[in-house]
């Protein structure tokens, strides 16, 4: 018990930081992918207005999120999203053979699947994908501010280390 303690709340350390820099520089570069670009600001936006939307779908704490994405922008805002959600989440590789991704699916117990829609055809035969390109309205551009941060996910379970370890290398890459 005491080491989900700190695994959550290493997280919640993790996601005030990230929010600091939010803070103090809104307006500054976070990710660039290919030609396309995120300030903090819309980084924020983008990670909150899918943290609401995936609670809406009833997603929160103890819940595991699949990241089924090549590597974008969208992988960022996923993994800072489903924090904020609560859930925990782990990324599968969309070049994996489709068998052995729905065997982790199962296995882990997955809710739902974040993908691209360039992806579309490889994942049809999943259940539960949602298509989270940042074009997508009915995710993105509705709801900016920061869901509840006291919702977050204490299981424990080695993801969760490996999922803070992969946070913190995105953010520190980001500066």
């Amino acid at each position: 018990m005491r080491e989900e303690l700190l695994i959550a709340e290493d997280l919640m350390l993790l996601l005030s930081i990230f929010e600091e820099q939010v803070e103090k520089n809104p307006n500054n570069i976070a990710l660039i992918c290919d030609d396309v670009s995120l300030t903090y600001n819309e980084l924020n936006e983008k990670a909150n207005s899918l943290a609401h939307y995936l609670i809406n779908k009833g997603i929160g704490r103890n819940d595991k999120v699949c990241i089924m994405t090549n590597r974008s922008l969208e992988t960022i805002v996923c993994m800072i999203g489903i924090s904020k959600a609560g859930a925990a989440f782990f990324n599968v590789d969309p070049t994996y053979p489709i068998e052995r991704t729905k065997y982790y699916l199962e296995d882990s117990k997955t809710k739902y699947v974040l993908t691209q829609k360039s992806l579309r055809e490889r994942v049809e035969s999943i259940e539960n994908c949602i298509e989270i390109d940042l074009s997508n309205d009915k995710i993105y551009g509705k709801i900016y501010s920061n869901p509840l941060l006291s919702a977050f996910c204490k299981c424990g379970f080695k993801l969760v280390i490996a999922f803070n370890n992969n946070l913190i290398a995105s953010f520190w890459n980001c500066k």
